[in-house]
């Protein structure tokens, strides 16, 4: 299986979790959806006013330092994710943020876990932890061989007696502890520390932002917005809005319209905005259009009431199996469900102020 469709079939997975999800939420999803977002943004400055109580990587002023550089980004990525979120033009998806992110969130984590786990060490008896470098300084390295030299060993390094280290971390605890350079190069502990924090920081990131991007994704809908010379077009698929060859709106429906108002509520200048339903091409004429009339009047009082659009006039209309965007059928005359599926829709259509 190649790349492309490996990813294609994650985010097929996540679209239909965040389906599910709808569901579940039902007419709470507006409000599990928007505490979310405040979750992961009280979560980011929480991370720039705790410290080094939100298990930052050990050393000097890291602990400090890593979880607010941590908050701070996060806090710009939530507030880039929200901005974004009220535009009515941006073509972002946020299931795709969302997914990304917690590939990240794997990754990082995993890699935090092994690197603390390899890096890190507590002397005997003791609750500090500390950082061990990638690379022995190479007199402590004679120590640790027994390699008396020649050249002799500085006074400093010379060992007697019971006291001799098993390793480089049992070296450190039985030396001057404020000087990691004394057992390993100060490169190589420098770059330990910087590895440690980088991971920290990308891993506290990857959990706030896929907080934040997951909500918005749940509240995302396929609805496809265009532009026209004369409009804006907005088209949402009936399926989210409605069951099957029914005209009454599901409770999942309201962050779908939701997304329909604020953009009426961008753009409507003067006109009335046109609300027209569309069928597929199973059933009678006569029903398709009596159906198709009812699921855009179903939306045009969604829009009027719950959507505060009382103001804006609308001319809602029904068109049936007419227009369709996709074919019904096969060449072969057999049934197309994927090409009905996108035949049942509410087409919105915002005019142009002249």
């Amino acid at each position: 299986m190649s790349f492309d469709g490996a990813l294609g079939d994650v985010l097929a997975a996540a679209d239909s979790f965040r389906g599910h999800a709808l569901e579940w939420f039902g007419p709470f999803a507006r409000i599990v959806t928007t505490s979310a977002q405040i979750l992961a943004a009280t979560l980011a400055l929480l991370l720039i006013g705790a410290g080094r109580n939100l298990w930052a990587p050990p050393g000097q002023g890291l602990q400090d330092f890593a979880p607010r550089i941590a908050g701070l980004l996060s806090v710009v990525a939530v507030l880039i994710l929200y901005v974004v979120s009220r535009d009515a033009e941006s073509t972002l998806s946020f299931l795709q943020v969302a997914t990304w992110t917690a590939g990240a969130l794997i990754l990082t984590g995993a890699g935090y876990i092994v690197a603390f786990q390899l890096l890190t060490f507590r002397c005997p008896g003791e609750k500090t932890t500390f950082v061990r470098g990638f690379r022995l300084d190479p007199e402590a390295k004679r120590v640790l061989d027994n390699d008396q030299g020649p050249p002799p060993l500085p006074e400093v390094r010379r060992i007697t007696g019971n006291i001799r280290p098993t390793d480089a971390c049992d070296y450190f605890c039985k030396a001057d502890r404020t000087k990691p350079e004394f057992v390993w190069t100060k490169g190589s502990h420098v770059a330990a520390q910087l590895l440690l924090t980088f991971l920290y920081i990308s891993l506290a990131v990857s959990i706030i932002v896929l907080l934040a991007a997951s909500a918005l994704a749940i509240q995302q809908v396929d609805t496809k917005v265009v532009e026209v010379p004369t409009a804006t077009v907005a088209q949402v698929p009936a399926d989210l809005l409605f069951e099957f060859n029914k005209s009454t709106l599901k409770p999942d429906a309201a962050p779908t319209l939701e997304y329909v108002a604020n953009l009426v509520r961008e753009r409507w200048k003067s006109g009335p905005v046109v609300v027209a339903g569309y069928t597929d091409g199973s059933g009678s004429d006569a029903v398709n259009l009596k159906l198709s009339q009812d699921r855009a009047m179903s939306v045009a009082k969604w829009l009027q009431t719950n959507g505060k659009l009382a103001a804006v006039p609308f001319d809602v209309q029904g068109h049936g199996k007419e227009n369709p965007v996709a074919p019904n059928s096969f060449v072969d005359g057999t049934d197309n469900p994927e090409g009905r599926r996108l035949n049942r829709r509410v087409v919105v259509v915002v005019p142009r102020a002249n």
